[in-house]
């Protein structure tokens, strides 16, 4: 009561840092107990839509998970996935630069903490949550500064003004949600303020509701797809407590009519990284793909959920970027494309635009 912003800041960083000095120390219960007081204080200052809560959760996820608690870690991963979301599905567009980078560097910590934790998962919805957060992740840059482009260059009287002035709003508002003040006579102001700004813009231009960022979710994806044909999520991850040379990636298949994707675990990032600098080191390329090394690396894993698919829509990640799908040998010595149709994609939300962004496979990015 009465605390500057400030000494707030300064209370939240002496907490989470003194939890982590726990955490550390394999200290977990002792840790819980400083992340749980702060929980309860951002909880009381309706601060759920701030980073601090977003970053309070991930720091709790964290713990519960190397604590041996998968249950514990699983709800605060997906409670922390579904707030910062919500945060970004809503305000991304009107945040500073300084600010877009904060939330994409925790977007990425989630993204290394949820896929390390759904790597021991028996629960769909974890799953579910990740093909989602993969999704929004992939959506975020390019669809707000889209968004912002368009409207301040439109020619309708009035329209530039008024949203700037739009902008304007929510970033004040959201300086209002990051000090725990939601609840204040000006936030509640600000925000009917702003709603009566989107009301005037969206009478102005259709556009503005329709160019809005809205994130594609699974639901999206499983009606764009057709009978027979699957999405491959290729993800590209840091374990927790691991480094950037530890990386390991995995993939999430996704077919018609299923409830939610299934998680395959594939290899460390060092094992292609390996056979693709042999390769080049040689000069002879062909000798990448003339075994099946490949196969027995990036297809095998998965081999039996999508046995039976016609088209596959791939989205690489990482120097899987750099491989040729087409030219990957089987183990009996047939290519890929002998048992499926093969569609590049930068993202499976690119079937919703019908294919827009497709690559056909014949037609590959690899540079090896």
């Amino acid at each position: 009561e009465g605390k500057t912003f400030s000494t707030l800041r300064a209370y939240r960083y002496f907490i989470l840092s003194r939890a982590w000095y726990f955490t550390q120390k394999k200290e977990y219960a002792s840790a819980d107990s400083l992340y749980l007081l702060y929980y309860h204080y951002l909880v009381n200052a309706s601060a759920q839509q701030s980073s601090s809560y977003t970053h309070l959760l991930l720091r709790k996820a964290i713990n519960h998970y190397l604590w041996g608690q998968q249950a514990e870690a699983e709800r605060f991963i997906t409670e922390g996935i579904t707030s910062i979301r919500q945060i970004l599905a809503k305000n991304f567009t009107f945040l500073s630069e300084e600010q877009k980078q904060q939330y994409l560097t925790r977007f990425n910590q989630y993204y290394n903490v949820l896929f390390s934790i759904i790597r021991n998962s028996r629960n769909p919805e974890l799953k579910k949550q990740g093909l989602n957060l993969l999704l929004m992740m992939k959506g975020l840059l390019l669809q707000s500064s889209v968004f912002s482009a368009r409207h301040t260059a439109m020619n309708t009287p009035g329209y530039p003004e008024l949203f700037n002035k739009y902008i304007a709003l929510k970033k004040s508002i959201l300086a209002f949600y990051e000090k725990g003040e939601a609840k204040s006579s000006k936030a509640t102001s600000l925000e009917a303020e702003a709603a009566a700004t989107e009301k005037e813009l969206t009478r102005l231009s259709a556009d503005f509701v329709r160019q809005k960022f809205n994130p594609v979710n699974q639901e999206q994806v499983l009606a764009a797809l057709g009978e027979q044909e699957a999405v491959i999520e290729f993800v590209r991850y840091i374990p927790l407590n691991g480094h950037d040379s530890n990386a390991v990636y995995g993939a999430l298949v996704l077919r018609k009519g299923d409830a939610a994707p299934a998680y395959y675990h594939l290899f460390p990032e060092s094992d292609l990284r390996k056979l693709i600098e042999k390769a080049t080191t040689s000069g002879i390329i062909t000798d990448l793909y003339n075994s099946s090394r490949l196969y027995q690396l990036i297809w095998k894993p998965q081999k039996k959920a999508i046995e039976r698919t016609r088209r596959l829509y791939i989205a690489p990640d990482g120097l899987l970027h750099l491989v040729s799908f087409t030219a990957v040998k089987t183990e009996n010595g047939t290519f890929l494309p002998d048992r499926h149709e093969l569609r590049m994609v930068t993202s499976s939300r690119n079937i919703l635009k019908e294919n827009e962004s497709e690559i056909p496979a014949n037609d590959s990015l690899s540079i090896v």
